[in-house]
């Protein structure tokens, strides 16, 4: 209840009599039901809980729920359970003619153009308020149940690609790799966080190209992105290999990329901006001339998605604060050469941070 508790203050502030919650990741993080459609509505006098008939046995068990009703049934953790009937918003309609609201706040970022427009036909008695991330925002600072998610999966992740080093031979495809990986995580325990990117020689080049049949040939770099999902929770990391003996340009490649990682995460404490950091990689990325071949943002938050608030790059004037969960991946890619990217999954401390991948080395790996 405490995550609903401080978005109940936030819709008091913003004057908002209710919220539908319709990001089903933002559902997940508010009720723990971890299904594919549900919604919820917030207001001050109940939270109901919109699913239906294909989930209502899980919401029962997810919501503590002793017996399912029809309709609905209030629930120990505060909510109470609503079966969809006719769609959610004939559903949302009856429920919000119930409760008397004057305002309704929308997810405007999970909306299609088409549900707006339905909600605007449906709900006229209504007003209907745009509001932009605000269990989102929430979802910047991890609890410690989250933090040791996030662990556990990370290492999973580790182990999994321990185990799969002895495989990374030449004459062994890209795809081959990938699928073993990804096999590797879930006999450990863990999910996929995402599709496992394996790419080498001039395919390394390319920041999220996708594994192909090509077989490793001696002097290529063999860059890995991979990550395992625990409990919902996510990790992302990033390594580049070498198969054979590195050229003068290959280290310095990839030095140069170890380096920027480093001189990153020296800084990497509460109160630094995150455009900051951005700035640090790129500047020293940019003292061997490689800076044109950075091509992506610094970083970005982790948890229950790969991919979410806080972006760590050059646009966000926002300020690094305990309890985030980010990654630091900077990376060179040069066009029929190849690329290299170093990326660990990181947790913002309060007197600075602490790197959650530890069993895989930031060493150049020659095999």
């Amino acid at each position: 209840m405490d995550r609903i508790n401080k978005l109940q203050k936030i819709l008091s502030r913003k004057k908002l009599d209710g919220l539908l919650v319709s990001n089903i990741t933002n559902v997940q993080y508010l009720s723990g039901f971890t299904g594919s459609s549900a919604d919820i509505l917030l207001t001050a006098k109940e939270n109901y809980f919109i699913t239906d008939s294909r989930y209502l046995e899980q919401a029962q068990q997810v919501l503590n729920l002793k017996q399912v009703l029809n309709l609905e049934k209030e629930i120990k953790n505060g909510f109470v359970l609503v079966r969809e009937e006719k769609g959610l918003i004939k559903t949302l309609k009856r429920l919000l003619q119930k409760q008397g609201l004057k305002n309704l706040g929308l997810e405007t970022n999970s909306l299609t153009y088409d549900q707006y427009q339905e909600l605007l036909k449906e709900l006229s008695f209504i007003e209907l308020v745009p509001t932009y991330g605000l269990v989102q925002k929430l979802r910047l600072i991890k609890d410690e149940d989250e933090i040791h998610k996030i662990k556990h999966a990370a290492q999973i992740a580790e182990d999994a690609f321990k185990v799969l080093l002895p495989f990374i031979k030449e004459g062994v495809s890209e795809y081959d790799l990938a699928i073993e990986l990804e096999y590797l995580i879930k006999k450990k325990g863990g999910e996929i966080a995402f599709e496992t990117i394996v790419l080498s020689g001039r395919h390394s080049s390319l920041p999220h190209g996708k594994p192909s049949h090509k077989k490793l040939a001696r002097g290529d770099f063999i860059l890995f992105d991979w990550g395992a999902r625990y409990k919902g929770y996510n990790c992302d990391l990033s390594r580049t290999l070498l198969l054979g003996n590195p050229t003068h340009r290959q280290k310095l490649v990839y030095n140069t990329v170890k380096n920027a990682q480093e001189e990153t995460l020296k800084n990497l404490n509460p109160g630094i901006k995150f455009a900051q950091l951005n700035k640090i990689a790129t500047e020293q990325i940019g003292k061997n001339g490689l800076k044109r071949f950075f091509r992506h943002s610094l970083g970005h938050g982790v948890g229950l998605e790969v991919h979410e608030l806080p972006k760590v790059g050059h646009s966000n004037r926002g300020t690094v604060k305990p309890g985030m969960v980010v990654t630091i991946e900077p990376g060179v890619y040069i066009p029929s050469f190849g690329g290299v990217r170093i990326e660990d999954t990181v947790l913002v401390t309060d007197k600075g941070h602490k790197v959650l991948i530890d069993k895989v080395s930031k060493e150049l790996m020659v095999l």
